[in-house]
């Protein structure tokens, strides 16, 4: 076997954290085969390190790395396409065309939007697919060896489920049968032959069949004492949320619920930490974190790093003028007994609502810490399968867990609202709640904003346009815009997508 590719080499040149530094091997991954390397528990947990180093990295990218952040790329990307996420001004430009719904012309440069992304998520799936490939022999280790494969299937499904959000329409129950993304489920060489887009149906149950086998592997190596080692590795826990977020997608309320709710038994979890307390978001060892990237001094730096885009007081970018603001009528829908007000300076720039929620945890050093799934984020999942099912009871009792923490007053806005799945198609409109299900998706608008499965994931699942008051874009249900085009490159090397395959425009 050919040595193994870069992103395992970041397993022995960048530690996680400083005291991960005994998971790594001494052993320089480029001086090893893939052979050695996952030949036990020990080397595979290393590779997969190696893989979540690469999420938060800028690393192997071709070029505009300020815009190419690794995993949050797609965090900050996804939702200034939104209408509830505001740039103040194009300043350097980064995100710009995101926040336009123009990049269209970007889909023949490996470095835009389109080719980034793409081979962002193939080049992980690459990675796992050699460490799924060991599964018989590492689990024969026990829970160590159980782990680390669950890790890597869950990887392998979060990937996948992030390309479909980037390059399958939405609207999963209208369009399961349009196409889905290329699916390799082996390792990969030079030799390897390109597969077909397939639909999205195809898609969804690869999704959904690696979940599965994560949770089934997760569930194994518990009972046998294996434990969240750091808050960097997939557990079972986060792995449910993930897999509630793809149920949400496809419309599954039963199995969504299921899923976010025993993603909120783990143990030693606080479902609802105080907004005030949260300000920043940049504290992995917050008890409502479950799965995050506790970043050190040396692995970041002033600029092309989330916060550089996202701070409004120290942020390089987004401080020099690309504020990021919560839009106008978000903002005024906020009670003004709601603490998460905390999040926004009024003082700032004065007429607008920016945003302050992000912000650099160390400045000298431009450190903080990047969370990917937390508690609330379940609760608001289960609440809204709750609605979709019908049961009242549960879902005004999930939504006051968390309402009730953050508004004082939330006794009386819950009391106010109707029982109703149904919920105002009128984005706008929908910021004044009338029932349980539109409180849902308002919480889901304000709580999290700009974590990455948020507002542009339920515009795209819940077929909804907008106008946005601030520019007047304008989006209508199931625009082509929120879908980005294959990469030209993906053509011109794989005979098996053809130009007809491209995304409608």
């Amino acid at each position: 076997m050919k040595k193994i590719f870069y992103v395992l080499a970041l397993a022995a040149t960048t530690s996680m954290v400083a005291c991960d530094q005994e998971l790594l091997n001494t052993t320089p991954t480029d001086e090893v085969s893939a052979e050695t390397l996952l030949s036990d528990a020990a080397g595979a947990q290393t590779a997969v390190n190696g893989i979540y180093a690469y999420m938060y990295q800028t690393a192997g990218q071709e070029g505009w790395a300020s815009e190419n952040l690794g995993i949050v790329s797609k965090t900050l990307a996804f939702d200034v396409m939104g209408e509830d996420n505001y740039i103040y001004e194009a300043g350097s430009q980064w995100y710009w065309y995101d926040h336009c719904l123009d990049v269209d012309s970007d889909y023949t440069r490996s470095y835009g939007r389109q080719g980034t992304q793409w081979s962002y998520y193939y080049q992980m799936i690459s990675q796992v697919n050699y460490i799924i490939a060991k599964e018989e022999q590492l689990v024969a280790e026990g829970g160590a060896g159980m782990d680390v494969v669950a890790q890597a299937y869950a990887i392998r499904a979060f990937c996948y489920m992030n390309l479909a959000d980037w390059f399958c329409l939405g609207n999963y129950a209208e369009n399961s049968e349009t196409a889905g993304v290329p699916l390799y489920l082996t390792p990969t060489s030079m030799d390897t032959k390109g597969q077909p887009r397939g639909t999205m149906a195809e898609t969804y149950a690869q999704i959904n069949a690696d979940y599965k086998a994560a949770y089934d592997l997760f569930t194994e190596a518990i009972k046998v004492g294996a434990t969240q080692s750091h808050i960097s590795h997939l557990d079972l826990y986060s792995t449910c949320v993930l897999w509630a977020r793809t149920a949400l997608a496809q419309g599954e309320w039963q199995r969504a619920y299921d899923l976010a709710t025993e993603a909120l038994t783990k143990p030693g979890l606080t479902k609802v930490v105080s907004a005030v307390d949260m300000l920043g978001f940049n504290d992995c060892s917050k008890k409502n974190v479950m799965w995050g990237f506790k970043v050190i001094t040396d692995q970041t730096g002033p600029y092309g790093y989330f916060f550089s885009h996202i701070d409004p007081y120290n942020g390089n970018y987004c401080s020099g003028g690309e504020l990021k603001c919560f839009s106008d009528e978000l903002a005024a829908s906020i009670p003004t007994t709601d603490e998460r007000w905390a999040w926004l300076d009024t003082e700032l720039k004065k007429g607008l609502f920016v945003s302050c929620k992000f912000q650099y945890k160390t400045v000298a050093t431009s450190e903080a810490d990047i969370i990917l799934v937390r508690a609330e984020e379940a609760l608001l999942i289960a609440a809204e399968a709750a609605c979709r099912l019908k049961d009242w009871t549960n879902a005004r009792a999930l939504l006051t867990e968390l309402g009730s923490v953050r508004d004082t007053a939330y006794a009386a806005r819950l009391e106010a609202l109707t029982d109703s799945e149904l919920f105002n198609d009128d984005t706008t409109a929908a910021l004044n709640p009338r029932t349980l299900m539109d409180e849902v998706l308002w919480q889901r608008r304000v709580e999290l904003w700009c974590e990455g499965a948020g507002r542009t994931f339920d515009l795209k699942r819940l077929n909804l346009g907008y106008t946005r008051s601030i520019d007047g874009e304008v989006t209508e249900p199931g625009d082509y815009r929120f879908t980005l085009l294959i990469p030209q490159k993906e053509f011109d090397t794989n005979p098996a997508v053809k130009p007809e395959d491209q995304n409608p425009r």
